[in-house]
Parts: C-alpha cells; structure tokens; sequence
C-alpha cells in the first residue's frame, strides 16, 4: 500500500498523532462513514498512528509488509475510554437527514494544554418512522483528555449533553474570556451558543 500525503495537519497537543475517524467529524477528525455498524448505530473509533512520521507538509510512505507490525494505525478506542455511538435513526430508516452526518469538535474546553473531544448526537428526527432501541443515548457527549492520554464523559458536569437531532458545532472564544464557547446547530430547533465560564 503506498500512500501519498499533502499538507497533513499538526496539532499541538497529546493528541498530535492521533485523529478520531467516525461518521461524519470533520477537518482534524477524518469523515465519511468509517466505523463499523453495531445495531443500525456508527461507533466512533480513535485511531492512533504509530509513529511513521513526525514531519508536516507532502510526504510519501510505503508499507510494503502490510503486516500488523507495520501498520501506520492503530485502533485504539477500547484502551481510550472514547465510548459513542451516534443515532442514525430507527433501525432500516435512514432518510435525510438520518444519513447526513453530525458533526464535533477537538478543542482545550478545561484550558489543561490537551484536546478534548465534543461530539454530537442526532436525537430523534421528527421524519423517523419507527422507534430508536430503548438503551440508546441520543445526548451529545463532551469527553476530557486525561493525562495518560485517556478520555473521561464530562457531559453532565459540563451541561453539553443536548438531545437534540444536531447537525453541527464549531468551538470558539465568543466572549474573549479566555476560554473557548460551542456553537451547536440542531435541525427543527433553535441553535445554541453555549458559553464556557472556565471548564
């Protein structure tokens, strides 16, 4: 497999090799549906890579075994503590915007030096037919990068748990405090700027 690399993305902070690849996380998290299927629901997988290249900018890298050993990623969710699965709808009904994705953010929401993880959820769709499984978590969910590199379920503390069927946020210092604010988009209900007062 040869791959060929064009203006990859630095990021200054723990997480600089590693990127979450899900149904639709976009820009530093890498979109397009990849997951795995697990009861008509994506999970979101951290993925870690191992080293191939500390270098910004074009690049090319061969793995010519394609063995474990050499693989350039490494799944790495279970070990994380990253637990989500994004609602997609009822189970055989994915419609627009079911099948649109749902968006996130990495960004320092406790202001420690590290990226945390701000994903969200689709809720109900006020189009769905059928009925979503009953132990299914439709909230947003904020995850908070420990210092080992782990991740934590914040949601609740941080009050960013909306239910909502979202489409999108975008991280930001709104009110110049310092601390970056949310700006949640949600489909057949208001937006939402939810201001950060010190993580």
């Amino acid at each position: 497999m040869t791959i060929r690399a064009h203006a990859i993305p630095c990021l200054d902070s723990a997480l600089a090799t590693t990127m979450v690849v899900g149904l639709a996380v976009a820009s530093a998290m890498v979109t397009s549906g990849c997951g795995s299927r697990s009861e008509d629901n994506f999970q979101i997988r951290l993925i870690q890579s191992t080293g191939v290249t500390t270098e910004c900018g074009p690049g090319e890298w061969t793995n010519e075994t394609g063995g474990p050993e050499t693989e350039m990623f490494v799944d790495i969710t279970r070990e994380s503590g990253l637990d989500f699965q994004r609602a997609v709808g009822p189970p055989g009904t994915y419609f627009l915007p079911e099948i649109n994705g749902s968006g996130g953010a990495m960004f320092d929401y406790d202001g420690d030096g590290d990226l945390d993880i701000y994903l969200v959820n689709s809720g109900r769709s006020p189009h769905a037919v059928g009925e979503f499984p009953a132990n299914l978590n439709t909230a947003n969910r904020l995850y908070r990068q420990q210092a080992d590199g782990t991740f934590s379920d914040v949601t609740t503390v941080a009050g960013l748990g909306d239910t909502g069927y979202g489409i999108g946020c975008a991280a930001g210092d709104v009110d110049n405090d310092g601390d970056l604010d949310i700006a949640l988009v949600n489909i057949n209900d208001r937006a939402a700027l939810l201001r950060n007062d010190g993580g």
